[in-house]
């Protein structure tokens, strides 16, 4: 009885010493962390009345002016320089780069000008807004006379003389320098032999512009004065034809030339009295041509390069025009 006993104790001892050593290698194989204790907050003092206290009103009040929004009317044609100003007005309000500002007015076109613009853009006629701006005119100008009327007021001229030169001479070549910009920002060049600068006359299609005006070319009326005679239509249509192309210089030149004209109209060529009278009397008129101020067209007006009409009959047109409005 004794010995079962034993072995009884000895086997419990056994089990416990067995679920000692299993626990021991349990907690020695597994890493137990132990938690951090929660942190401790230290309020500053006599910070209790901040959650009380209002925020100013001023940091959340809406403000009462709002900036109007601008619309620009859409260009047709009509007025460039108005509709160009205003669009200055509307990338500068805006603050649009200058670079956006010509992928920005096909939206503001419409009609005759938006076709006009896609021609342009198209055939890459339109570089720049300054481009544009000098097609039309720039919507800014500098007024050269209101610097002249602020020199001082002397009697003598030659004293500001100077300064008239100079404000005149600035003037042209920031014109000059305008011109030869467009040409070059559209791929355009001028032949140099052509061009002439500082020079105070040009000669451009039979004239001769000066600070005078616009004057017949000295070489064309020699000619005129050394025609001789016609003697068939040929030659009287050629001598109308040049005089013709300076009627503008000549008084009454319809009314002079009307016995010539008249016999531009007959099948044959009989050489009158009358006839050798105007021919000598417009001859005498083309001796002494006075110069006529430069014109300024600013009416639209259109070319028609259908029509083709051969010479002696465009020349006969213009004469009988001329002989009933003059």
């Amino acid at each position: 009885m004794q010995s079962s006993m034993d072995q009884r104790h000895e086997t419990m001892d056994a089990t416990i010493v067995d679920l000692q050593n299993q626990i021991s290698s349990i907690l020695s194989s597994s890493s137990v962390h132990t938690p951090p204790p929660p942190p401790s907050f230290a309020y500053p003092p006599n910070t209790q009345h901040l959650h009380h206290t209002a925020a100013p009103s001023h940091l959340f009040s809406v403000p009462s002016f709002k900036p109007p929004k601008l619309d620009m009317q859409p260009f047709d044609g009509t007025n460039p320089l108005d509709w160009i100003f205003q669009a200055d007005q509307y990338f500068t309000y805006y603050h649009i780069p200058p670079d956006q500002h010509m992928d920005i007015i096909p939206f503001y076109m419409k009609g005759a000008a938006l076709s006009w613009y896609k021609w342009m853009y198209h055939n890459r006629k339109l570089s720049s807004w300054e481009a544009l701006e000098l097609r039309f005119g720039p919507s800014t100008f500098d007024n050269h006379q209101v610097s002249l009327f602020k020199l001082r007021q002397v009697s003598s001229v030659t004293e500001y003389q100077a300064e008239f030169e100079r404000l005149y001479w600035s003037s042209h070549l920031f014109h000059v320098s305008q011109a030869l910009q467009l040409l070059l920002g559209n791929s355009f060049y001028a032949k140099f032999l052509r061009c002439h600068f500082g020079v105070p006359s040009v000669d451009y299609l039979g004239h001769v512009i000066s600070g005078n005006g616009v004057a017949a070319d000295p070489s064309k009326l020699q000619a005129i004065r050394d025609w001789p005679a016609p003697h068939n239509l040929t030659t009287l249509r050629g001598f109308l034809g040049l005089t013709g192309y300076y009627c503008r210089f000549v008084r009454h030149y319809a009314t002079i030339a009307s016995p010539l004209i008249d016999l531009l109209e007959s099948t044959t060529f009989t050489w009158t009295t009358s006839a050798a009278t105007a021919f000598l009397a417009l001859k005498e008129a083309m001796i002494s041509l006075p110069a006529t101020g430069l014109e300024i067209n600013t009416q639209a007006y259109s070319i028609n390069e259908a029509e083709e009409v051969s010479r002696p009959k465009r020349t006969t047109k213009r004469l009988r025009w001329l002989k009933e409005f003059h």
